[in-house]
């Protein structure tokens, strides 16, 4: 378990929008005693999730324990990691590469008969 000692919403303006980007501080210690502090990108699902909570279930690598992610057990939080803005552009991009790709290809092919 973690404390969650500060929780930053950060919104940034561009052209066309606002981002905004969730995050927590989180406060733990390791199996010896060792307290550590790091800061973690939430989801929005997750921040407004624990908005009134002060601790919060992670877990870390033995050999790193700065490297820290958000026990999920629910629907909700991994849902919402994956239906972000990023997620949809990437997903955009991609497909727009594969159907131009897959025209080049196919003019090329018809090029050489």
């Amino acid at each position: 378990m973690a404390e969650i000692i500060d929780k930053e919403l950060e919104r940034t303006s561009f052209r066309g929008g606002v981002m905004k980007s969730y995050t927590f501080t989180l406060q733990y210690q390791d199996q010896t005693g060792t307290t550590y502090e790091t800061k973690k990108d939430v989801s929005a699902f997750t921040y407004n999730s624990y908005q009134n909570e002060d601790d919060i279930a992670i877990v870390y690598r033995t050999k790193n324990p700065y490297d820290t992610f958000i026990k999920t057990g629910k629907l909700g939080e991994i849902l919402s990691v994956l239906i972000r803005w990023e997620s949809f552009f990437i997903l955009f991009t991609i497909s727009i590469n594969y159907f131009l790709i897959r025209r080049i290809i196919k003019e090329r092919s018809l090029d050489i008969r």
